[in-house]
């Protein structure tokens, strides 16, 4: 069997001790997922692999991106995903699991630690959409009237897109990683699917940088 266990928020100190002691997690890596600061990353535990990234989203107004820190540990038959607040994109995942549709039940536990990372990138699209409509929109208002709420409307944009891009561009570097260390954890098969999560990403830095 596999077991998920996610954990929303990470500022419970106790409880997020009592599941290191359990799962055997490093002290310092516990240190690691109660700090919601730190750059998406992946760390090669041995029997435990720990990746962390941003969870992105659209403020209710469509006016701001709200992020969120999601840390990650796969081992040998569970994986434990840590989030700063209840709320979240996996709902699609917990219907197909009731359900019993598609692979998630099928495939090994390194497959269903890969949706996770996955359904989180994925949403990336949604918010460079937002982004992009918000930047049509604001091209065709200078057009007609440059004003200075327009140059701050402008400025507060490439804020977040300079913003998500120091997200992308070390989750980059470690779904790399992810996929080119010979981990014991990761079979060559979920390899092929991190390497499309990879092509991904580069489109969204891609499609940032011509933001």
């Amino acid at each position: 069997h596999t077991t998920w266990v996610n954990v929303d928020g990470v500022h419970d100190k106790e409880l997020i001790e009592e599941i290191g002691r359990q799962a055997q997690l490093h002290p310092l890596l516990l240190e690691e997922i109660m700090n919601t600061y730190v750059r998406p990353k992946f760390e090669d535990h041995g029997n435990r692999l720990y990746f962390n990234l941003k969870m992105l989203g659209v403020s209710p107004n469509r006016n701001e991106i709200i992020a969120e820190q999601v840390g990650i540990i796969l081992g040998h038959n569970f994986v434990i995903s840590f989030q700063e607040k209840e709320g979240d994109l996996f709902e699609p995942l917990r219907d197909r699991l009731r359900e019993n549709k598609g692979l998630l039940r099928v495939k090994p536990v390194d497959y269903f630690f890969y949706r996770l990372v996955d359904t989180i990138v994925d949403n990336y699209f949604l918010v460079f959409e937002n982004i992009t409509e918000r930047t049509e929109e604001l091209e065709k208002q200078v057009l007609e009237s440059a004003t200075p709420e327009l140059l701050k409307e402008i400025q507060k944009v490439k804020k977040t897109l300079i913003r998500i891009r120091r997200m992308t561009m070390p989750l980059r570097e470690a779904v790399s990683s992810l996929y080119k260390e010979d981990s014991l954890m990761i079979s060559a098969d979920t390899k092929n699917f991190i390497r499309d999560v990879y092509d991904h990403l580069m489109q969204l830095i891609e499609s940032g940088e011509s933001q």
